[in-house]
């Protein structure tokens, strides 16, 4: 039995419900990049907020594309960099508030879903026993081998 072995119920268990609540935190900033990216009017509202809330930063908002593998990365690394400038933005800009607001109801509250430390809990019991199902089974394995 070889690590990637071992390891595969590790990421099959614990990795599935982690996946679905970080789905949604990106859901949220792939909704908002494209709503500005939508209207020319908001893309140059953004960026002069952006000159001034950021100074530093020459980078473009980039939507997510689901045949790219790294676009999601990309889409959240800038939009980590522009995080000043969309608190500015929701300062100034009504719409983007409401339009977030709308959208987060029609979906379901985000925050209100993830319970962290419950899910932490469960993800650490899953994890030992996991541990101990692959080590049951290698040593059985190994019994087999020997007999």
């Amino acid at each position: 039995m070889n690590a990637h072995s071992i390891c595969c119920p590790h990421f099959k268990f614990s990795g599935a419900r982690w996946h679905k609540k970080v789905d949604k935190a990106v859901e949220v900033v792939r909704w908002v990049v494209k709503w500005i990216r939508q209207s020319p009017s908001r893309i140059h509202k953004f960026t002069e907020f952006a000159k001034v809330a950021n100074p530093g930063i020459t980078k473009h908002l980039k939507r997510d594309v689901p045949t790219r593998c790294n676009s999601t990365y990309h889409m959240l690394e800038i939009a980590q960099a522009y995080e000043k400038t969309f608190e500015r933005y929701d300062l100034e800009e009504f719409d983007f508030r409401y339009e977030i607001e709308k959208a987060d109801w029609i979906r379901g509250s985000i925050s209100d879903t993830i319970d962290y430390e419950k899910d932490w809990e469960e993800n650490q019991q899953i994890d030992k026993d996991e541990v101990v199902k692959v080590q049951e089974e290698r040593v059985g394995a190994r019994r087999r081998v020997y007999l």
